[in-house]
Parts: structure tokens; C-alpha cells; sequence
């Protein structure tokens, strides 16, 4: 039995015929390619000029630029609060068909590019170390730091990950394998059991925070599913306006003012707005291969620069290059690497999606 007669929806008329705009049409997929590629350059920029070498450069307009970077990590956890419900909804996801087949799926998108960077980020603390550009203990190679990375389990088993941006692909990955499990409670018959969800996500991140977990981020994931209601149809826009409301309040209190802005923006860009600037457009379709590549590439021409370059100007330099090079690098990446590994995932077909 499919989803949609067990819920009661008939979920092909709530993607066609909703009486609100289709959830995946052009203008909604060209706005959230547009966020990505906002939050995967500001974590780059934020990384380049603040965090990875605080004293690279000085006090300035171009550090303070930089210094709300960090929340394209929040941005992320929106559009994916969004995307991987209507990924579903779209292809007629039935839990106890297509579980497995939905998990496999993201690893097949999400791995790949993820063990190719991995490989990467340790040959080039390698490289470095070797040539002489870096200072400090050699690498940790044990094969516990190894396995909590292939496993992505760093952020529970306490180990410092080679990429400081490998924390959120674990975060996104146990999102991943709880939205397969709650997703029938999204489209269910009722309209307010999705803001009884939606409630329970914003108590679970203030009764269990955590920076650098699911739960402490599950408040972040809650606006994109709220987003992914109204697109469907399910939430009106007074409904809409009310959870992103409840779902401010509970998100100031666990992630702060700032972040929370960020995450409101967000969403109403997404549920209200068309941001379309095909050079945007092009960075959030390679944003995965630059977040995971910016740092082992760009990174280390910043790292030389530290150290043999004493100018500003010089420095200010090495930072437009090493811009350059991640972007043209995560490009290459993108089309050798991360392009096969969605091609691969495309293949893995749910069973309700095969019978129609």
C-alpha cells in the first residue's frame, strides 16, 4: 500500500495541483542552488579570512566581512530540512518499501565525494608537513581516527577531524536517516500533527543542545520542513508565519540571535522569494565539492602565505588565488567526481516510483 492511501493524501495531486506553486518547480530549485552557493562561499570566506589563521589578517573591513560566515552551516541544515522532504514526497516514498533504498541513495551521493576529499585534506597535511610549509606532530593515522572518519562518527567517539567541516556531513547524515523515519508524519492526514513534529524538533534541540549535533540542530531542519509544508500546501501562510515564529523563539534560545536570523532568512527566501543570478546558481551546483575541497586546496596557499608573505597586499593576493583555485578545483572535482556519484544515486528507484 502506497503512502499516500495510507495518510489519505494523493501526493502526484499535491505536487501538480497544489492550490500553492509546485514544490520543485524551476523558480524554487534556481533559489535554493542560489543559497547554496551563499553558504558554501561564506563558510569559505569565513574560513580564508577568520578562522583557519586568526592573525593572517588585521583588523579590517575584510575580516569583518567575513566574520558572520559561519552561518552557511545554518543556511546547509535549512535547505536540507526543505529539499529531502520534497526529494520524497516527489518520488512517492513509502517507509516500509523504500527505507533502505532512500539511505543508500544518500550514500551513494554523499560518500564518494566525501572519501575522495578525505584522501585529499590528508595528503596535503602530508605535503605540507614534509616540505617543510607547516610545523607540528606528525599526522594521526591510527586506524581509530581512520574509522571514526569512514563512519562519520567523530563527533561522538571525541576524535578532531582532518576537516574541520566533516562535523556537518555527520550532523546531515543522521538527519538523513531520521527524516526517512518520520516522513509519513509530515504528509499524514492531519494538519497539525507536521506542527506537533515540528514542535517536538524545536524541543528536542533546547532540551538536548549541542553545537556540533543532530539535536542541537534539529530547531535549523525544523524550518525547512515548515518551508516544505506551505510548499505543498499543507500550511497556509498565516500557518507558515506562526511556525516560523514558535520556531524562532525556541532557535534563539538554543542557537542565539544571530543564528537564528540566518536561519529565518533563509527559509522565507526559499518559501517567498526567486533569487536568480546564473553565477550563483553555477557555485551552489558545485557547492558540495567546494565545501568539502576549500580547505585542503585554498587553504594551504593561504598557510604559505602566512608564512613567506609579509605584505598585506601579498597576502590580500594569495586570498583572491586561493578563491580561485578552490572554485576551479571544486569545479573539476564536481565533474570527475561528485557528478558520477549523483548519477549512481539517481539509478537506486523507490518501489512506489517503479509502479506507477
Amino acid at each position: 500500500m502506497r503512502l499516500e492511501k495510507r495518510s489519505g493524501l494523493n501526493l502526484s495531486n499535491l505536487l501538480d495541483n497544489s492550490t500553492t506553486e509546485p514544490p520543485l518547480r524551476a523558480a524554487r530549485l534556481e533559489t535554493v542552488d542560489a543559497l547554496r552557493g551563499v553558504a558554501a562561499l561564506s563558510v569559505m570566506w569565513f574560513h580564508f579570512c577568520v578562522n583557519d589563521d586568526p592573525d593572517l589578517f588585521k583588523p579590517g573591513l575584510l575580516r569583518q566581512s567575513a566574520m558572520w560566515g559561519w552561518a552557511g552551516v545554518q543556511i546547509f541544515f535549512v535547505i536540507s530540512g526543505f529539499i529531502i522532504p520534497h526529494a520524497l514526497c516527489r518520488e512517492e516514498y513509502e517507509l516500509r518499501h523504500d527505507y533502505f533504498a532512500f539511505v543508500w541513495k544518500r550514500i551513494l551521493r554523499l560518500y564518494p565525494p566525501y572519501l575522495a576529499s578525505l584522501v585529499i585534506m590528508i595528503g596535503s597535511l602530508w605535503f605540507s608537513q614534509s616540505a617543510g610549509f607547516t610545523q607540528g606532530a606528525p599526522i594521526d593515522i591510527s586506524p581509530r581516527r581512520v574509522l571514526s572518519h569512514l563512519f562519520l562518527l567523530n563527533n561522538l567517539t571525541g576524535v578532531e577531524w582532518y576537516n574541520g567541516v566533516y562535523w556537518t556531513l555527520a550532523v546531515e547524515l543522521q538527519w538523513y536517516l531520521l527524516a526517512g523515519l518520520i516522513f509519513p508524519l509530515f504528509v499524514a492526514r492531519s494538519r497539525w500533527l507536521p506542527v506537533a513534529i515540528l514542535a517536538g524538533m524545536a524541543a528536542t534541540s533546547m532540551t538536548f543542545p549541542g553545537y556540533r549535533t543532530l539535536s542541537g540542530n534539529l530547531v535549523s531542519f525544523a524550518f525547512g520542513v515548515a518551508v516544505f509544508q506551505f510548499s505543498i500546501g499543507r500550511f497556509s501562510k498565516p500557518m507558515l508565519a506562526g511556525a516560523l515564529f514558535g520556531l524562532a523563539l525556541a532557535s534563539q534560545k538554543v542557537l542565539g540571535p544571530e543564528a537564528t536570523a540566518f536561519t529565518l532568512l533563509t527559509a522565507l527566501a526559499i518559501g517567498c522569494t526567486r533569487l536568480r543570478w546564473p553565477p550563483l546558481t553555477r557555485i551552489g551546483e558545485i557547492s558540495y565539492s567546494l565545501y568539502l575541497l576549500h580547505r585542503p586546496i585554498g587553504g594551504r596557499v593561504l598557510k604559505l602565505a602566512g608564512r613567506y608573505a609579509e605584505s598585506s597586499w601579498a597576502r590580500s593576493a594569495a586570498l583572491g588565488f586561493a578563491v580561485l583555485l578552490s572554485v576551479a578545483t571544486a569545479w573539476l572535482f564536481w565533474r570527475f567526481v561528485e557528478r558520477p556519484s549523483q548519477a549512481r544515486a539517481s539509478r537506486v528507484r523507490f518501489k512506489a516510483s517503479d509502479d506507477r
